[in-house]
């Protein structure tokens, strides 16, 4: 797992991270988990071959209160899903929406890779 600071220009309010999850050598899933002042954005990222073929993006929003913002409890106010082949986008479905918007599913194969790179780069360190 890298955390906040491993793989982010700036922290951001609570915390973020990147776990890499493994069959055998091959990288088959990335969650990016952030926690912002308004709630939660996780992308989960599913790798067949070294190449992204489905990413699961939720966007969940703390409750608001009377009075403040409960950060006990969220709900879904984004869904999206998203179908690759090649790195084109094959399919996609979405529902609800958040801060998440179209622009994002513009950074969603460069952000892959990236990732994909920070977390093989650590496990490969972590053998060495």
């Amino acid at each position: 797992m890298l955390e906040n600071e491993e793989f982010l220009d700036q922290t951001t309010d609570d915390g973020a991270s990147l776990t890499g999850y493994f069959a055998g050598d091959s990288l088959v899933k990335i969650i990016f988990w952030i926690g912002l002042s308004y709630g939660i954005q996780q992308t989960d990222y599913y790798y067949d071959n070294n190449a992204l073929v489905f990413c699961y993006v939720t966007e969940r929003h703390f409750r608001l209160t009377k009075t403040d913002l409960d950060h006990t409890k969220t709900d879904i106010v984004f869904e999206g899903r998203y179908y690759y082949n090649n790195s084109s986008l094959l399919e996609k479905k979405t529902t609800g929406s958040g801060f998440w918007d179209k622009e994002n599913e513009k950074v969603i194969i460069p952000d892959s890779k990236e990732y994909f790179k920070r977390v093989t780069q650590k496990m490969n360190g972590k053998r060495h």
